[in-house]
C-alpha cells in the first residue's frame, strides 16, 4: 500500500519498472491467479497434501479455502520468479544499482530491541554468523503449494536459492546437501 500510494503505480508495475526490468529479470512478475487470471507459459502450479495424503492443488479445497481471499493481496506470495532471475537480483545486491551501502547496512545486519537485545533480523533478512560459512543472511517464505528459500553467504559470495512447488517440502535437508557441495 505504501509503494502504491507514494509511487502512484500498482505494486506490480512499480516492481517491474524499478527492479525487474532494470535487472533484466524477464521471468519475474506479480501474479494474482484468481484476481487477474492469465495464461503463463511454463508456470509451476503448487501442490499441497490433502487429508488422504494425495498431492492436490490448493484450489481443490474450494472457494472457502483461504488462498481464494488472499489472492487479491499484492505482495506476499504473489511475486513469482525463477532461480536465474533471483540470482540476477542477488548479484545486484552486491553492487549499488538497487540500494546503497547505507541501506545494505540496515538490511543485512541485526537490529536491537529497545532493551539492547539482538533480534538477528535486518529489514527482511534473518542474520547470522557461522564459523564455517561466515556471515549469512536468509529469507524463507511459503504459501499453499510453494516453499521458497534464499540464503546469501556474504563473506564467501555464495548464494543458495531453492524454489519448490510443494508447501510440505523439506528445505533444510536439501539445504545442507547444497552447502556440502558448495564448500566441497
Amino acid at each position: 500500500m505504501i509503494i502504491e500510494r507514494t509511487s502512484g503505480n500498482t505494486f506490480g508495475k512499480f516492481l517491474s519498472e524499478n527492479i525487474f526490468q532494470p535487472l533484466k529479470m524477464k521471468n519475474t512478475f506479480v501474479y494474482r491467479s484468481r484476481f487477474e487470471p492469465k495464461e503463463i507459459k511454463n508456470y509451476a502450479l503448487g501442490y499441497v497434501t490433502d487429508s488422504l495424503g494425495h498431492q492436490v492443488l490448493p484450489d481443490s479445497f474450494g472457494k472457502e479455502f483461504y488462498t481464494y481471499y488472499l489472492d487479491g493481496i499484492a505482495g506476499d506470495g504473489t511475486v513469482n520468479s525463477t532461480t536465474g532471475d533471483l540470482l540476477k537480483w542477488d548479484r545486484a545486491l552486491y553492487g549499488d544499482k538497487l540500494i546503497d551501502s547505507k541501506d545494505k547496512e540496515l538490511i543485512f545486519n541485526s537490529t536491537k530491541t529497545n532493551d539492547g537485545k539482538e533480534t538477528n533480523y535486518g529489514f527482511g533478512w534473518f542474520v547470522g554468523n557461522s564459523k564455517k560459512y561466515g556471515k549469512i543472511v536468509y529469507h524463507s517464505d511459503g504459501s499453499p503449494g510453494y516453499s521458497t528459500y534464499i540464503e546469501r553467504h556474504l563473506d564467501n559470495d555464495k548464494t543458495i536459492i531453492i524454489l519448490q512447488n510443494h508447501s510440505d517440502a523439506k528445505i533444510n535437508s536439501f539445504l545442507q546437501k547444497v552447502k556440502a557441495i558448495s564448500y566441497n
